[in-house]
């Protein structure tokens, strides 16, 4: 097993680890704090889906086309990559305000859709 064969699966793993702490930055419900858990649950939910948007768009930059078993990122799965990202970027931001107006901290919203993204980028890769 090289190093390269593990770059297929860095798309998929920077928005499962943020589906996975988000529920922890959101344990704390105090009304006092709302608007800071609320920060810092997208905070996570962008940067998870950043860092996976920044990875997807390098691969296709460099023309690399990694597989890792059965999963193989190649340009039809980075083109879709990119695009599904893209829009939870801006699901996660329309839902920031939508919530913001009604005043809730649900953070099994980011959670289902960084969990939504990642697999629909690993049925996209196999």
């Amino acid at each position: 097993m090289m190093a390269k064969n593990f770059a297929a699966l860095w798309p998929l793993l920077f928005p499962a680890a943020g589906a996975c702490f988000i529920p922890l930055a959101s344990l704390d419900r105090e009304h006092d704090t709302v608007k800071w858990i609320r920060a810092v649950v997208y905070g996570i939910a962008l940067l998870a889906l950043g860092g996976s948007f920044y990875y997807l768009a390098s691969l296709w930059a460099t023309g690399a086309q990694p597989e890792f078993e059965s999963l193989r990122m190649d340009r039809l799965a980075q083109s879709s990559g990119i695009f599904i990202t893209i829009a939870c970027m801006l699901t996660v931001m329309q839902a920031w305000d939508e919530f913001h107006q009604e005043g809730w901290v649900n953070a099994e919203t980011g959670t289902l859709l960084l969990f939504s993204l990642t697999s629909m980028m690993v049925f996209t890769a196999t």
